[in-house]
Order: structure tokens, then sequence, then C-alpha cells
């Protein structure tokens, strides 16, 4: 026989195991990390079945970090002899990978890959026209 006070008990507890199972969940995540690095690939832009997670980490720059590191082995693997800025761009923006982090603190700017992408396809661009002889210059020897 169950007595009516026991029978309005159950919403309870089933609501308080509810409870505990999320609380256990959230502090499982922020022990393996809060921000979670998420790679998208361009080529097949929107699709999140193609979506893969590159890491999880406790701090904010520390999650960009890992996202600046993607994109930069992205264009390295992609930068050629002779490509223009614009061209190395490009290929980022059709073949590239896009890493962003799932949630970024406030007060914070959200980072951007294709915005660091344009920046270092400069920089990769500008590098390697610098360490290329210029036309008409001759040894002196």
């Amino acid at each position: 026989m169950q007595y009516g006070w026991e029978r309005d008990r159950e919403p309870v507890r089933d609501g308080l195991s509810r409870l505990r199972a999320r609380v256990q969940r959230r502090l499982a995540d922020l022990l393996r990390g809060r921000y979670r690095v998420l790679v998208d690939d361009n080529h097949r832009y929107g699709h999140e079945d193609e979506r893969w997670e590159a890491g999880r980490f406790r701090r904010y720059d520390h999650a960009v970090t890992r996202c600046r590191r993607i994109v930069e082995e992205c264009l390295q693997e992609q930068a050629g002899p002779g490509m223009t800025a614009d061209g190395l761009y490009s290929a980022y923006m059709m073949f590239g990978e896009d890493p962003w982090v799932s949630e970024t603190p406030g007060g914070t700017s959200r980072f951007s890959a294709w915005d660091h992408a344009r920046e270092r396809s400069l920089a990769i661009c500008a590098g390697a026209t610098a360490d290329q002889p210029q036309e008409g210059a001759h040894d002196a020897g």
C-alpha cells in the first residue's frame, strides 16, 4: 500500500535525479574544458555532419591558439611558389578548414578563422616574395 505523501514524492525524486544528472554532466564538461574547438570544412560549409572536434580547453586563449594553428597548417599546405595573398586566401576559402570556439567570454571579440587566414595569407606571401631574388639582380662575384 502506498500512502499519498509517498506518491507525491516521486515527481520530486525524479526531478532531483534529472537535476543531479545535469549538474554532473556540466561539471564533467568544465573539468574537460569549457571551450570546445570545432572545425567545419570550407569546401562543405554548412554541413554539420562534416564537423569535428579539435579539442577542449579550460582557457579561451588556448582554444584560439589551437584554431590559429589549424588555419596556419591549412595555409602552409596550400601555399605554392609565386602564389599571391589573394590566391592563397581563395584556396583557403575553397578548401581549408574553418575552426571556431564554441563560446566566447563576455567582453572578448570572437575569433574568426577567415579574418586570421586573410592576415596570414598576406604575411606568408609577403615573406615568400621577400625571400625570392629580384629579377635583374646579379651575384657580385
